[in-house]
């Protein structure tokens, strides 16, 4: 039976920014896995400050049910201006109708105590007496270090230090497990508690960050260079460096700032910046959003004040880093952000007394713009490999790529190509293909990755003769500049892609296939409608770099011709291609037996599943 869970944090769904992202993701996997969940929690306001819409008409105590977690809420006190007193208030207001909440609760086996506030950790220490569970702390946010490091609190008598600090390690000492988001700040645990420590760092969905299905972002209206600061504008961060930074860019035309949040300190800031035409302030956007803002940067932008330490780790930086674009921090060099860094080397940290160094990086990064992406997105790339267990790919000459890449064990694990799906005997004539006369078929993306260029010269070799059609299936987006290249073409034919259960009968109606590659294509893709291709039967005309997968393939299973970009070379193979039907049965056939020699789905994916079971044997280390 599986066991329930109570988490007690101010910050939930829908709140979909920071520490209320992160519980939400990480309940609602536990309750996919089938544990009952309980959340007390407030209602969403961050980082707007402010009570969302669609909740401020609900009653102060409100019991709702989403994606099978029942919430508990409670109508806090929410400032428009969070001063500090103004924050004690909204912290006790929170933390009394929580408590009143947690009566509600009549079982639970483990309670999850998120800080900030230091209170859950009380709250969940009584209903852990109350109902005899468990209790683990995560940690955030050192909230009492981060406040007196950060002045918010406005009183660092030595008194309120150590009073603070002993309230919060009794409070820690409850727990049975205290966990936190950083090395540093693990490190930092360490020295606050006896409890049994387990370092659970944020994370970064795939799914949510990918600079390559990116689109640009409406908050970026020009061609110029992109700075972008987005997150929280609040007391952590160094506004006064950022102030004299953009001083002295203001005599540089070529680029635009762009600042997206809220927080106690964006209506100074905006105030202070007012006279800066290059700088636009956003409200924070939607999470499905994200992707497209951050991918749209050229650079990110992070200014910590020295003193802050090993009390936070920003959760903007891993979307920062995920979006492949390099990023300039500064901050105290001790730090676990300069620690990721330098690590990653996906970016510059600097320390804040080196104004002249950052401007010098900006200019250097706005005329070397492809440069430091490039080098970003490399070093990111590196960084996020590492973290795997295992990481495979599609083909040998990606994996030998794959290998100068990551420390992590690697694994060759190709596509494959079903009888089921392919079969020259039973095939159908399909309707694309409307005349006797010789046939060549181009199937799949109509990207940038094929040289149409090269293409478009070889029909125009292929103009005068009389007995061929061709066909290109497919979308891209190249497609429709293609189709307007080609209009004056007669023999040439556009259609959508079919479904899977048609491709069998269109790939097997062709005589020859065809895919002309650019010479640069080597070893980062291995198309996967060669496959295909040479499953059919058929041979095939490829042209692209003599080094690559590709080529190898074709090369040694003599299922098909593969050539440099010569475009005699392909036109005379070509002609000898359409003259000799033996030989192109001889190669298709060639072709057919390679490919479900080798590519043959009953061994691939039982060596998957082999693989996959001794991962899964293997021990998880946690630190």
């Amino acid at each position: 039976m599986k066991k329930t869970i109570t988490l007690i944090g101010i910050n939930f769904y829908p709140e979909d920014t920071a520490i209320g992202l992160y519980s939400t993701q990480m309940l609602t996997f536990l309750a996919e896995k089938g544990y009952k969940i309980n959340v007390i929690t407030g209602f969403p306001y961050y980082p707007q400050w402010k009570v969302l819409d669609s909740y401020k008409n609900k009653p102060i105590f409100y019991k709702e049910i989403i994606n099978n977690i029942t919430i508990y809420r409670y109508k806090q006190y929410v400032p428009k201006n969070p001063t500090f007193l103004k924050r004690i208030i909204h912290l006790i207001d929170f933390s009394f109708g929580a408590f009143i909440n947690s009566f509600k609760i009549k079982h639970t086996d483990l309670v999850i105590a998120v800080v900030p506030f230091t209170s859950t950790v009380l709250l969940g220490w009584l209903l852990k007496k109350r109902l005899k569970a468990k209790l683990w702390t995560h940690i955030q946010d050192f909230e009492f270090d981060a406040a007196l490091q950060t002045g918010v609190s406005n009183n660092k008598n030595r008194w309120l230090t150590k009073g603070l600090h002993k309230i919060e390690s009794y409070l820690l000492n409850r727990s049975n497990l205290v966990s936190t988001i950083s090395l540093s700040m693990l490190n930092k645990l360490k020295t606050k508690t006896k409890s049994n420590t387990y370092y659970f760092p944020n994370w970064v969905s795939q799914d949510h960050f990918n600079s390559i299905s990116n689109k640009s972002h409406p908050y970026f209206k020009s061609n110029k260079f992109k700075i972008l600061y987005s997150g929280n504008i609040g007391d952590k961060q160094n506004w006064l460096f950022f102030i004299d930074f953009l001083n002295k860019m203001a005599n540089i035309n070529n680029i635009e700032v762009c600042i997206v949040g809220q927080g106690a300190k964006k209506a100074w800031l905006s105030t202070k910046l007012k006279n800066f035409d290059f700088v636009s302030f956003y409200d924070p956007i939607p999470l499905g959003q994200l992707n497209d803002l951050l991918c749209s940067a050229d650079l990110h932008i992070l200014f910590q004040k020295d003193d802050v330490l090993d009390t936070v780790m920003p959760s903007k930086i891993l979307g920062m880093m995920a979006s492949g674009k390099p990023s300039l921090i500064t901050g105290n060099s001790q730090s676990e952000v300069s620690k990721i860094i330098n690590r990653s080397k996906g970016g510059i940290y600097l320390q804040n007394n080196l104004a002249e160094v950052v401007n010098s990086f900006i200019l250097l990064v706005s005329n070397n713009k492809n440069r430091w992406l490039t080098k970003g997105l490399h070093k990111i790339e590196s960084y996020l490999l590492n973290r795997s267990n295992l990481v495979s790919t599609i083909s040998l000459s990606m994996l030998n790529k794959l290998k100068t890449k990551t420390k992590s064990n690697t694994y060759y694990f190709p596509n494959w190509v079903s009888q089921d799906h392919f079969n020259s005997i039973s095939n159908k004539s399909h309707p694309y293909f409307k005349s006797n006369k010789f046939k060549i078929l181009y199937s799949g993306n109509i990207g940038d990755k094929q040289n149409w260029l090269f293409f478009i010269d070889f029909l125009n070799k292929m103009a005068n003769i009389n007995n061929i059609e061709v066909c290109i299936v497919g979308q891209g987006a190249k497609k429709a500049w293609l189709s307007t290249k080609l209009k004056n073409f007669d023999f040439v034919s556009f259609y959508d892609p079919i479904p899977l259960g048609q491709l069998n009968d269109l790939l097997c109606s062709a005589d020859l296939h065809i895919l002309f590659q650019k010479d640069d294509v080597l070893d980062t893709v291995m198309p996967s409608k060669i496959l295909g291709m040479m499953a059919s039967g058929k041979p095939s005309l490829i042209t692209g770099n003599s080094q690559s997968e590709v080529s190898k393939i074709i090369n040694r299973s003599k299922g098909g011709i593969y050539l440099q970009n010569n475009l005699a070379e392909v036109v005379n193979s070509f002609i000898l291609l359409q003259s000799n039907n033996n030989y192109c049965k001889l190669l298709g056939k060639n072709a057919r037996d390679y490919i479900l020699k080798n590519y043959n789905p009953n061994i691939i994916l039982p060596n998957f599943e082999l693989t996959l079971k001794n991962l899964l044997k293997k021990p998880i280390l946690l630190s």
